[in-house]
């Protein structure tokens, strides 16, 4: 596991000793981030169960303005920090604590991201529970995109979970993995499909 591309460009990162963890795979790491493209620099990015902050650390990398990095477990805070110290990015905030109540404190605080890097632990009800989250519409600026990993048999229940709160721009697969790209669901587009519906 490495940082790909910008300042920190194959600084090896510090892996987790057990399978509790599971980085995303550099492949698909680098996938996502060439679809995201220079779309990165100057943003604000939220890595949410951030594992070993694999994701935004590469953010950051590649010129993100600031990342926070999220989780509740311990240990993933201890490993995310020592790869942030390890490549020099001592100014990524590190928030450790349950995923929906520190979106919460931040949405209290009034803070907003132009990203949300986000990739729970597969088929454990993640998709639903932040999909329906005011909290995290509240911290996702109008034009920020949400970017979701996830197993590919969660593909169908995010696009239910989505519903008329979230507009799914696209999905790629890579193996047994998907990334799927969010942004909020328009209202004035939501308005004129309902104003059909209902002639």
């Amino acid at each position: 596991m490495r940082i790909i591309a910008g300042k920190a460009r194959g600084r090896k990162l510090f892996t987790p000793a057990d399978n509790r963890v599971r980085p995303t795979a550099d492949r698909v790491k680098e996938a996502l981030f060439n679809i995201i493209g220079p779309r990165i620099v100057e943003a604000d990015v939220l890595d949410l169960f951030c594992g070993t902050g694999n994701l935004g650390l590469e953010a950051w990398s590649r010129g993100a303005r600031s990342v926070a990095l999220v989780d509740c477990h311990k240990d993933s805070m201890r490993l995310a920090e020592r790869n942030r110290n390890l490549i020099g990015a001592t100014e990524v905030a590190l928030m450790r604590g349950d995923v929906l109540q520190v979106l919460s404190h931040l949405g209290r605080q009034k803070q907003s991201f132009d990203w949300v890097l986000c990739d729970p632990p597969y088929r454990q009800g993640w998709i639903a529970r932040l999909l329906a989250s005011d909290a995290l519409l509240a911290v996702l600026r109008e034009a920020g995109v949400l970017v979701f990993e996830h197993d590919r048999r969660e593909a169908a229940e995010l696009l239910q979970a989505a519903g008329k709160r979230w507009r799914v721009m696209r999905q790629a697969a890579y193996g047994d993995t998907v990334v799927s790209f969010l942004t909020r669901h328009d209202e004035s587009e939501q308005c004129k499909e309902d104003a059909e519906c209902e002639k």
